[in-house]
């Protein structure tokens, strides 16, 4: 509770993805990547901000892994998808 208290005198907003890469690729104004644990869930907010970004023209991915967050930073670099 404190952490969020923190992070919210910070400025953060609820739903923003937790990385952004803002390099233009293909069709994409840039990557956002949603980081969630093996039990997580994407919250409601979460869902608004995503379809709201990719409505802009970003690329959103749900990564539950690093190695997940990795690959879709990989695969965005080099193909633009």
């Amino acid at each position: 509770m404190l952490e969020a208290v923190g992070l919210k005198d910070e400025g953060v907003r609820r739903g923003i993805p937790d990385l952004q890469l803002d390099v233009a690729r293909g069709e994409y104004h840039g990557l956002r990547i949603e980081m969630k644990r093996s039990k997580g869930v994407v919250s409601p907010e979460q869902k608004e901000v995503h379809q709201f970004l990719a409505g802009q023209g970003y690329r959103i991915i749900v990564a539950w892994t690093a190695q997940d967050a990795i690959n879709a930073i990989d695969d965005y670099l080099t193909d633009g998808k």
